[in-house]
């Protein structure tokens, strides 16, 4: 298995959401910011289309990133107004895996 960010244990799709994530919470990413299409991330990442959808899609769910009308996905975390909701979210995350 190929190491993208973080522990090589972790599954791809993992690896990737993390890096994305980190970019977006320092601000290397910031709010507005237009990500990869899905096409050219599963490029860069050398990985299938579905693994970036699976990414995308939980990036979403988690509040970092929104679908523009069809036209690919931007930043919408800003860190000075989500930073609590974050961690809200995170915990209630780690709460249900705990759960199950």
């Amino acid at each position: 298995m190929k190491t993208i960010y973080g522990e090589r244990t972790l599954p791809l799709y993992m690896q990737i959401y993390l890096s994305l994530r980190e970019k977006i919470e320092t601000g290397e990413y910031p709010y507005g910011y237009r990500l990869l299409s899905i096409r050219n991330a599963a490029y860069c990442f050398s990985v299938n289309p579905g693994t970036i959808i699976r990414v995308y899609r939980l990036m979403t769910l988690e509040g970092y990133i929104k679908n523009i009308n069809n036209h690919g996905f931007a930043v919408i975390f800003n860190e000075k107004t989500d930073e609590k909701k974050m961690i809200r979210k995170r915990y209630e995350a780690e709460i249900r895996k705990e759960l199950e």
